[in-house]
């Protein structure tokens, strides 16, 4: 009787064991899967902020060509065109 007994202290045992040791690997994988999703969420959004200031380049380029184009205008000639057209105009 004595050794059935600890036997099944010692299966007890073991099995207390193991599932803190699943315990504890489950712990571990939550804390991973943590760590992963908070990566994900930094990487998309330094994707993002990537992208806007790839936009915001592309309106500074696009409105520093407007602003060339505007000073490389003759003005004078723009303002005898005018002239012109009121003269004409009734």
């Amino acid at each position: 009787m004595t050794s059935e007994l600890d036997i099944l202290r010692a299966e007890t045992q073991n099995a207390n064991e193991k599932s803190a040791s699943a315990a504890t690997q489950t712990a571990a994988m939550l804390s991973l899967n943590f760590k992963l999703q908070s990566t994900a969420s930094k990487n998309h959004a330094k994707q993002i902020e990537l992208e806007v200031k790839t936009i915001e380049a592309r309106e500074v380029k696009e409105l520093l060509m407007i602003i060339q184009v505007i000073r490389s205008v003759d003005h004078w000639a723009v303002r005898a065109l005018l002239n012109g057209l009121i003269a004409i105009s009734p």
